[in-house]
């Protein structure tokens, strides 16, 4: 049985070895594609971490500028919570892992914690290996002091879960009692976790390094201490949700439509799917994923049908072969499935090269550690199980593509009767004709996808940025080792280190490098992190307070970023010591504010730290953002600090002049990075013109597929009604007569294909409203116009074709019979 399938195979191969070869190369590319894709897509969405219950996960996280977002504070997810009012799903807030030290009897050791609220065991995981949760009560005046911790720091620690309970350990010099101990199966969401406290001591530990520092130098201040409600307004959480009856659609549309309500606008909120902290990394991953998971799957579709009709055109030639064996004695059985041996081993070879394409992919991800996939990767069982999937697939597309031919072939090969054209019957003809329109109606499609991700960029590259690139080189600056601690003293008038390394930075860099025009220190660079946020509440307006994105920055800010004020002025001095006392608001937050009004010398209070301020000036930037002056307290909460110098001074000599700063003024400081914006904005536009080529790159190659394969049927029609079109000519039909017959047949496939568009105009649209392209718009103008086009390369096809048709001569026809 296996010889006579290679038998056949080889025979198969040598009668058509072009078409053979690019149907298994296009099938496996198209195979590949959406393999690799789709399991990164799946990976994106899937919970980052073993030992979670098997549920639909997303991530509500604060909108913050350039369309990124960032964890939110405790007030913000008590709103939420309270507004939402349900039980399913259930609404978690979880605090990312930090950095502590862990004090036990002779133990001391640098450990990873995160912080979690009431219910996150019992919901998301297994439930505890042994304890209990946190207590209702953790919220009272002095906060919580309850931890839990991993099984595998109560094996190191303890001996065993059993034996943690109810121990104290000191985590960056407060006690803890240990309460419960985590499943075994559990380690953390995103990064591997030793211990979880509530809440309210995240920010605690964040800050328990300065407050060491604080009072080894005798001073007092204590952002958590001096305001114990401050740590409900800090930044540190991602609110979970999770359900078990809810599909990810369903939980998604049913947060975002909590979030899209009057109550929670002011927080900007927005809804990610599946757990991530990095939504906008995951949102661009899932973004190329999908568009490329699109176009593989059209590629499949279109290459499986121009492949059965090539097949199918190509039935005829092999009729009498057929007819012969029939005669021998041949079976029907036996017939088929040799003529189906060669098709069929074709798609499964084209499987099996992408299936060593997807193992290659998986093992380049896994090389560019968690860029492309999530921590933890993709697991070899669900990669086999997706590749399984596909295999599946695969045979069923290489039954139907091997299989329609051969039953064509047999009915073909019957006993001859006069008059009768095998090769011009009706329903040939329509099933090639209605191969053709699917084919047209993939390349309509993936062109009106094209189309719609070209417009997106073009939007983008013409939006205005709220700074001048050019020459403009950002420096970050942050610890110079991963285990040195930064010393955040910043209270009292005098200079503290921190202000006197930025201080020496700045004017240092005007007074000893010439390339410099402008410096300015700040706690936001383009292109750099996110902004943090503050809340903030304007003093003459009966209005609750809203998280608006903040900047520290230094005298000199505006003229280095190339971004003037248009009313009022900048700081009154250059001082980083001191109170705060005025800001400059952007142009957005004025008119959100103040709409219609003069917002100069309004009052606000901006709730972190909470201090009252008066605004000075204006300037531009996209989104609504309160630029604080970098002095005294604010250089706590704006840490990592960049500097930003325009002129021709290049990226390496700046690192240098800072190290050197830093080196004689607070050693804990290094550069971090440093760039500049011009170069890292063209990567960023390359980035998005890679996202036009792949799109148009694909939609032109679906297209030359499909108008192959117009072509194809179109030359086969015209052989196959060689003596039609000599009879039509020697009853007095012209030339151009001719040419239409054929010329319409094309367009009949275009207008059959544009109606297979139109019915699949609605999740084309729906598609385009959605988060799978990113954010694209699609017109009835493009519509109609990327139809008009497909129209007409189709008639142009036929033309070929239609003079082929043309010179039909009943004269030629004769001495042929």
């Amino acid at each position: 049985m296996l010889r006579t399938i290679i038998r056949q195979y080889r025979r198969f191969l040598r009668q058509s070895p072009l078409v053979t070869l690019l149907a298994g190369v296009v099938l496996a590319a198209g195979f590949g594609g959406s393999a690799l894709t789709y399991t990164v897509m799946l990976a994106r969405l899937a919970p980052r971490s073993s030992g979670l219950r098997s549920m639909a996960y997303a991530t509500v996280a604060e909108e913050i500028g350039g369309g990124s977002s960032q964890s939110i504070p405790w007030k913000n997810f008590e709103h939420l919570r309270e507004t939402a009012g349900w039980s399913d799903p259930v609404m978690i807030a979880y605090a990312d892992s930090i950095r502590a030290h862990l004090s036990y009897q002779q133990n001391e050791r640098e450990i990873s914690v995160a912080g979690a609220s009431n219910g996150f065991f019992a919901t998301f995981t297994q439930g505890l290996a042994a304890g209990q949760d946190f207590s209702s009560a953790w919220q009272g005046e002095h906060g919580g002091t309850e931890v839990i911790v991993s099984s595998a720091l109560a094996e190191r620690l303890f001996t065993g879960p059993g034996g943690a309970l109810d121990r104290n350990i000191v985590l960056n010099n407060r006690a803890f009692r240990v309460v419960g101990v985590a499943p075994k199966s559990f380690s953390g969401l995103w990064s591997p976790t030793d211990a979880w406290v509530t809440p309210d001591q995240i920010p605690s530990l964040v800050f328990g390094a300065f407050q060491r520092e604080a009072r080894r130098a005798g001073e007092q201040y204590s952002p958590i201490r001096d305001n114990p409600a401050a740590w409900q307004k800090l930044p540190f959480f991602y609110v979970l949700a999770g359900s078990a009856k809810l599909s990810l659609d369903g939980l998604q549309r049913k947060l975002e439509r909590l979030v899209r309500s009057p109550d929670n606008l002011p927080d900007h909120l927005n809804v990610s799917a599946g757990l991530t902290k990095d939504p906008v990394w995951d949102r661009k991953i899932r973004s190329w994923a999908r568009l490329a998971f699109l176009l593989s799957t059209a590629l499949i579709l279109a290459a499986a049908l121009n492949y059965c009709g090539l097949l199918l055109a190509q039935a005829p030639r092999y009729a009498q072969e057929v007819r012969l064996k029939r005669v021998l004695g041949a079976g029907v059985l036996r017939i088929v499935l040799e003529s189906m041996c060669g098709p069929a081993i074709t798609v499964l070879a084209g499987f099996l090269m992408a299936a060593f394409g997807v193992i290659a992919g998986f093992w380049a991800m896994g090389k560019q550690g968690t860029r492309f996939l999530p921590p933890g990767g993709v697991s070899w069982q669900t990669a086999l199980s997706i590749l399984g999937m596909g295999l599946a697939i695969a045979c069923v597309l290489a039954i139907l593509i091997a299989l329609v031919p051969s039953l064509r072939l047999l009915r073909d090969s019957g006993a001859p009767r006069m008059g009768y054209t095998s090769t011009a019957s009706r329903k040939a003809n329509l099933a090639l004709h209605g191969i053709v329109s699917g084919q047209i109606a993939s390349c309509i499609l993936t062109c009106l996808i094209a189309v719609m991700i070209i417009n997106a960029v073009r939007a983008v590259s013409r939006e205005t940025l709220g700074f001048s690139g050019d020459q403009l080189t950002a420096v970050e600056v942050g610890p110079a080792s991963k285990d040195v601690q930064i010393e955040f003293s910043t209270a009292g008038t005098g200079n503290f280190p921190l202000a006197t390394f930025t201080r020496l930075a700045v004017e240092g860099s005007r007074d000893g490098m010439s390339g410099v025009k402008y410096m300015s220190a700040a706690s936001c660079a383009p292109l750099a992190q996110p902004m943090k946020t503050i809340g903030i509440q304007p003093m003459d307006r009966d209005s609750p307070p809203r998280s608006i994105q903040f900047c520290g920055v230094s005298q000199g800010f505006f003229q280095a970023m190339g971004n003037p004020i248009l009313a009022g002025r900048s700081f009154s001095d250059a001082s980083f010591t001191g109170e705060v006392s005025e800001v400059v608001i952007n142009r957005q937050l004025a008119s959100e504010l103040w709409p219609g009004e003069e917002a100069l010398h309004r009052t606000v209070r901006v709730e972190v730290p909470a201090w009252d301020l008066r605004f000075s000036g204006l300037t531009r930037t996209p989104d609504a953002t309160v630029f604080l002056p970098l002095r005294g307290n604010v250089f706590t909460v704006s840490f990592p600090l960049y500097f930003l110098a325009r002129g021709t001074e290049s990226s390496h000599s700046l690192e240098g002049f800072i190290r050197q700063q830093a080196a004689s003024s607070m050693p804990s400081l290094g550069v971090s990075t440093s760039y500049r914006v011009d170069e890292r904005l063209r990567g960023d536009f390359m980035e998005q013109q890679m996202r036009v080529w792949l799109s148009a790159g694909g939609a032109a190659l679906i297209a030359i597929i499909a108008y192959l394969g117009l072509y194809g049927v179109l030359v086969h029609s015209v052989n196959s009604k060689r003596k039609e079109m000599a009879l039509r000519a020697c009853f007095g039909a012209s030339a151009g007569s001719l040419r239409k017959i054929v010329i319409r047949q094309a367009l009949q496939c275009s207008a059959f294909a544009v109606a297979i568009s139109l019915l699949a105009w609605k999740p084309i649209m729906t598609l385009a409203a959605s988060a799978w392209l990113g954010t694209v718009r699609l017109s009835w103008q493009s519509a109609v116009n990327v139809s008009l086009i497909c129209v007409a390369t189709a008639a142009i096809i036929s033309l070929f074709p239609a003079s082929m048709a043309a010179k039909a001569s009943p004269a030629e026809l004769l001495r042929e019979q």
